[in-house]
């Protein structure tokens, strides 16, 4: 199975226009789309963009958006991404992997993805910020959109 789950900064780029890597990430999408991989956000990963998305501009890389505009956004990328729901067991699951890895501060929500990742069967992340989900291989791959022809041939 082509599959892979889109971490919260891939939806970040695909919305906002002004960011240096917004042509990137839509390129990125598409080419994983003509592939026929199948690209899927999480629960979290939404509310992730919410909160993004609904930051001050000023903030650390909030885009400034009302409560309506994201809500507008999280349907957007529902139409476009298919929604994988958290399963029965995620905070066992995500449990072992933060002893396991000793996980410690904001990379708990990290491991949080990894661990739906795990009880999924889901294997590829496509991300900006590859290095935080290392520690996780060979458990799971993150691929940068950088990296999307080797997705898209199948070099993995």
């Amino acid at each position: 199975m082509k599959a892979l789950l889109l971490d919260t900064n891939i939806l970040v780029r695909e919305r906002d226009t002004t960011d240096p890597k917004h042509s990137e990430t839509i390129s990125c999408l598409r080419q994983l789309w003509q592939a026929r991989w199948t690209l899927y956000v999480t629960t979290q990963t939404l509310m992730e963009y919410w909160s993004v998305a609904t930051r001050p501009a000023e903030s650390r890389g909030g885009l400034g958006l009302r409560p309506q505009e994201a809500e507008r956004d999280i349907e957007y990328f529902l139409a476009l991404h298919d929604l994988v729901e958290e399963p029965a067991g995620l905070f066992e699951q995500w449990r072992i992997l933060v002893r396991r890895y000793q996980v410690s501060g904001r990379q708990v929500w990290d491991a949080r993805i990894v661990a739906v990742m795990q009880m999924l069967g889901l294997t590829h992340l496509l991300t900006y910020n590859t290095a935080d989900f290392e520690r996780y291989a060979p458990e799971i791959r993150a691929w940068s959109p950088g990296e999307v022809e080797h997705l898209v041939a199948g070099d993995f």
